[in-house]
C-alpha cells in the first residue's frame, strides 16, 4: 500500500503533503486500509485540482494515474463508501473528524465546512426582510440614473440596481461589457440619494490588485457621467481593496482581522470579479460582512472558476434569475417594468440579476458572435465565425508545426510591443501602458514548447534580435512586469503590472495608481514578479485589450475549457486571433469545466448543520 502510494507520489499524482496526510492518520487509527488513506490522499490533493473534495462515484473503478499506465485501481464505489463509512477518521456532515463523507463526497473537513458556511450565510441573506427605503425617492433616483429603456424588454441594469437597493444579499452576472461596474455606481448613487443615508459607509473589492485597480478605474469613469452634484459624486468612493487587504490579512496567518466576531465596519460591500474567489476566500468574506449590510456580488459566472478550489459564482448563480411574485410586483414601479416572476424561485431567490446587452462588441464585427457560439457551446457556429473571412476583428490560425514557422510567428508577436517600447523609451509612462492594453498574448498553459514561460523567453530574445530593446542587460525600457506576491509595505499585489519607463536618474518601474496617476520603484526594491509580455488566460482575468492573439496548443487539451476560452477572447475589445487547431477548437467549446463540488446540492438541499469550521 504504502509503496503503491509513493509510486504515484513519484508520478506526480500526488503531492508530498499528500502522502504525509496518510501517514499521520494512520499513526492515528493503525488499522486505516487502502480505501481510507487513497481517500484522505485524493481528498487532501482535490484542492489542487481546483475541487473542493473527491466524487467517488466518478473516480470508483478507475486506473491510478489515469492517463498513463496504471500502478493500482482505485476501490469499487460501495465497497470504498463501506470503508471509509466504518473509519473513525471518517465522519458524516455533523462530525469533526479529518474527512468528511458526505453522499459520494469525500472531503478534509475544512473544505466541506467552507461549504456549508457559504450555503447557510446565503440563505440566510436571501430570507432576510426587504430593506426599508424612500420609495418615492428611490423610483425618482432611479428613473434620472437608468434614463434611457432599451426598445424591448426590460432594462436590467435597472432592475439590478432595485433589487440591491431593496435586497440585503444581490448578486449581478454578466459578460463583458454589460454594464456591471456601471450599474454599481447608479446604484451607490441611487443608495446616496436615499434621505436616511448620510453616513452610509461602502466598501469596494475585488480579488487581485488588477482587478482592483480595473474596478476603481472603471467606478472613476462611471461615476464621472453621472447626473449628479459634485457633493454627492464625491461621496461614491473610488479606492477599491483586495479582498485580502479589506478582510485584514495577517502575515503568517490564514486568519483575518475581520471575522463573524470582528466585522467589517461597513453599510455596503461591493464585490467585483467574484468568479475569481475561492471557496476559502469566500467563507472568510461572508463571515466578515454583518447580515444588517447590504452585499452586492458582481461577476462573470460563465469565467474561469478560480485557481484554487472551487467554482463559487458559477455554482450559486447558475440558472436563470428568480423572483417571487410578491417581490415582482414590488419592483415593478422601481424598474420601469415588472420581471417574471416564478412559481418556485429557489434558495436564492430575489437575489440573482443577470445582465444581458453587451456594449463591448459592436453588431458588424465578429467578437460578439463568437462569445455567443463559445457560451453555448456551439463549436460549429464558433468555427464558422472564425473561419469566414467576411467576419471582421476575428481569424484561426493553426500554432506552428515547423520550427521556421513558429520563430516567424513569434517575430510578429514580438513586433506588436513596438509602441510599448517606443513610449518607454520616451519617458512616457501614460502613453505605455495605453500601448500595454492595446495588445496582448494569452496563453492557456504555463509550461511547455508554446506555454507563457517559454514564450517570454522567446519573445525578449527576438526583440533583442530586431533591435527594439538592448541586446544586453535585465532592465530596459518597455519591460512588463506582473507582479506574482502582495507587498502590503509597498502598496503592491499579486496581478498588479509594471512596466519599465526610462526616467531621469535611469530605469524606474512604474505602476499605475487608483487616482489614474503613476508612481515608481527602482527594479531592486520589486517583490516577486515575472515578464508580462505573454499572460495565462487566468492571469489576464479583469483585463480588457485592444487586440489579443490567444495561444491554445495542442498539449494543452486537458486544461482547455469552454470558460477558458471565453474568458481569452472576450479580453479582446477591438480583434482576436485565435492560435488554434479544428479538433483542439472544438474539444475547448464543448468541454466546459466540472469541478467536484458539494455546494450546489448544499444549496439546493438548505444546507447542513456547519459545525466546528476552519480559520
Amino acid at each position: 500500500m504504502w509503496e503503491t502510494l509513493e509510486a504515484l507520489r513519484g508520478r506526480g499524482a500526488l503531492d508530498d503533503v499528500d502522502v504525509e496526510l496518510a501517514r499521520l492518520l494512520a499513526e492515528q487509527e493503525p488499522a486505516a486500509d487502502w480505501p481510507v488513506l487513497l481517500g484522505a490522499c485524493l481528498a487532501s490533493h482535490a484542492p489542487q485540482q481546483g475541487d473542493t473534495c473527491v466524487d467517488l462515484a466518478a473516480r470508483a473503478g478507475r486506473p491510478l494515474p489515469e492517463g498513463e499506465e496504471p500502478l493500482a485501481t482505485a476501490p469499487d464505489r460501495e465497497a470504498w463508501r463501506e470503508a471509509l463509512a466504518a473509519s473513525a477518521l471518517v465522519g458524516a456532515p455533523e462530525d469533526f473528524r479529518p474527512l468528511i463523507l458526505e453522499g459520494d463526497r469525500l472531503y478534509l473537513q475544512r473544505y466541506w465546512a467552507y461549504e456549508a458556511r457559504i450555503a447557510e450565510d446565503l440563505r440566510a441573506r436571501a430570507a432576510a426582510p426587504t430593506r426599508a427605503v424612500d420609495g418615492d425617492a428611490l423610483r425618482a433616483a432611479l428613473e434620472r440614473l437608468f434614463p434611457d429603456p432599451p426598445a424591448e424588454g426590460l432594462d436590467w441594469q435597472r432592475v439590478a440596481a432595485a433589487v440591491a437597493a431593496l435586497r440585503p444579499l444581490t448578486l449581478i452576472t454578466g459578460g463583458p461589457g454589460t454594464g456591471k461596474t456601471t450599474t454599481v455606481a447608479r446604484l451607490l448613487a441611487a443608495l446616496l440619494e436615499q434621505p436616511s443615508t448620510g453616513g452610509l459607509r461602502i466598501a469596494l473589492a475585488a480579488p487581485t490588485g488588477k482587478a482592483a485597480a480595473r474596478m476603481q478605474e472603471a467606478i472613476r469613469h462611471a461615476k464621472a457621467e453621472l447626473p449628479l452634484d459634485d457633493g454627492l459624486k464625491a461621496r461614491i468612493p473610488e479606492e477599491a481593496r483586495t479582498l485580502h487587504r479589506l478582510l485584514g490579512s495577517r502575515m503568517g496567518s490564514t486568519q483575518f482581522r475581520h471575522h463573524r466576531d470582528n466585522p467589517l465596519p461597513f453599510d455596503v460591500v461591493v464585490v467585483d470579479e467574484a468568479s475569481m474567489v475561492d471557496v476559502a476566500l469566500f467563507a472568510k468574506l461572508l463571515d466578515a460582512v454583518p447580515h444588517g449590510a447590504r452585499l452586492v456580488i458582481v461577476g462573470d459566472r460563465d469565467q474561469l472558476a478560480p485557481v484554487e478550489a472551487g467554482s463559487v459564482l458559477g455554482e450559486v448563480a447558475a440558472g436563470e434569475p428568480a423572483f417571487t411574485p410578491e417581490f415582482a410586483r414590488a419592483l415593478a414601479p422601481l424598474a420601469g417594468a415588472e420581471p417574471p416572476a416564478a412559481d418556485r424561485p429557489g434558495p436564492l431567490a430575489n437575489t440573482l440579476v443577470a445582465l444581458r446587452h453587451t456594449h463591448r462588441f459592436g453588431d458588424d464585427g465578429g467578437l460578439g458572435p463568437l462569445v455567443r457560439a463559445v457560451k453555448a457551446g456551439d463549436a460549429e457556429a464558433a468555427l464558422e465565425v472564425l473561419d469566414d473571412p467576411g467576419q471582421p476583428g476575428v481569424e484561426r490560425r493553426p500554432l506552428p508545426q515547423e520550427a521556421a514557422e513558429g520563430e516567424a510567428l513569434i517575430r510578429e508577436l514580438a513586433a506588436g510591443f513596438a509602441d510599448l517600447i517606443e513610449a518607454a523609451t520616451a519617458g512616457d509612462p501614460e502613453a505605455a501602458f495605453r500601448a500595454y492594453r492595446s495588445f496582448g498574448v494569452l496563453d492557456a498553459m504555463r509550461h511547455g514548447p508554446w506555454g507563457t514561460e517559454a514564450l517570454n523567453r522567446r519573445l525578449e530574445t527576438a526583440l533583442r534580435r530586431q533591435g527594439r530593446i538592448p541586446a544586453h542587460g535585465t532592465w530596459y525600457p518597455g519591460r512588463p512586469v506582473l507582479i506574482t506576491h502582495n507587498d502590503y509595505r509597498l502598496g503592491l499585489f499579486n496581478g498588479d503590472v509594471g512596466i519599465a519607463v526610462r526616467q531621469q536618474g535611469g530605469i524606474r518601474v512604474v505602476f499605475e495608481t487608483p487616482d489614474g496617476g503613476h508612481r515608481s520603484l527602482t527594479p531592486a526594491r520589486l517583490p516577486a514578479f515575472e515578464p508580462a509580455y505573454a499572460l495565462t488566460v487566468h492571469k489576464s482575468q479583469g483585463s480588457e485589450l485592444g487586440r489579443v492573439e490567444l495561444l491554445l496548443p495542442e498539449s494543452a487539451s486537458a486544461l482547455n475549457s469552454r470558460e477558458l476560452l471565453y474568458t481569452g477572447i472576450s479580453r479582446a475589445k477591438r480583434g482576436l486571433t485565435l492560435r488554434a487547431d479544428e479538433a483542439t477548437l472544438r474539444r475547448a467549446v464543448t468541454q466546459p469545466l466540472a469541478r467536484a463540488s458539494g455546494l450546489g446540492p448544499k444549496m439546493a438541499a438548505g444546507g447542513e448543520q456547519t459545525g466546528p469550521g476552519p480559520a
